[in-house]
């Protein structure tokens, strides 16, 4: 199975799915099944900026945070056998689309708003959210949410995550996705 992944000249699998998709969650055990590397999009950009994702949007706001994003994509280019979480917003921009559905294969974990919504508020890891949910706040993130599902949809593949599914049980349905690509 990992072995039909790798020889379909795409050494790469991105995860995409809005924040508390289990993007980061899934992505190790994944890359444990298939026996291929793990890299978090969001940790490697701290890695390389030596600061908190938080800092970096307080520092230089949203938009200089998607430039340190777009480089971090265009560098993930380069692996090979990764499966690599892309943070919420990535395939926002076209450059970070483009690399990524070129140079490896795009899964969208799709779950029902109510499932993310309830994952991701009071997660102080996450710029986005503040701690004390208001109405205004879940109806931003619902707008969010569709603002960028239009971009997650064009995915190679779709894996629709319903309540109560395991990162294992989601692990098991993105391989057998991977194995009917080839």
């Amino acid at each position: 199975m990992p072995g039909n992944v790798s020889q379909s000249n795409k050494p790469l699998v991105y995860l995409t799915g809005f924040m508390g998709a289990g993007k980061s969650t899934v992505g190790p055990l994944l890359a444990q099944k298939m026996d291929w590397h793990f890299l978090d999009l969001d940790t490697f950009i701290e890695q390389e900026a030596g600061c908190s994702i938080g800092q970096i949007f307080k520092q230089k706001g949203e938009p200089g945070f998607r430039k340190l994003e777009m480089a971090a994509v265009s560098k993930t280019a380069k692996f090979d056998n990764h499966i690599i979480a892309l943070g919420g917003g990535a395939t926002i921009a076209a450059g970070n689309r483009e690399i990524v559905s070129t140079c490896g294969i795009v899964v969208y974990l799709r779950w029902p708003i109510e499932v993310l919504l309830n994952r991701i508020f009071n997660d102080a890891k996450r710029p986005l959210v503040t701690s004390k949910p208001t109405h205004k706040q879940r109806a931003c993130l619902e707008k969010l949410f569709r603002a960028r599902s239009s971009f997650y949809e064009r995915a190679d593949i779709i894996c629709n995550c319903q309540v109560g599914a395991t990162p294992e049980s989601v692990v098991t349905k993105v391989l057998k996705e991977l194995t009917k690509l080839d």
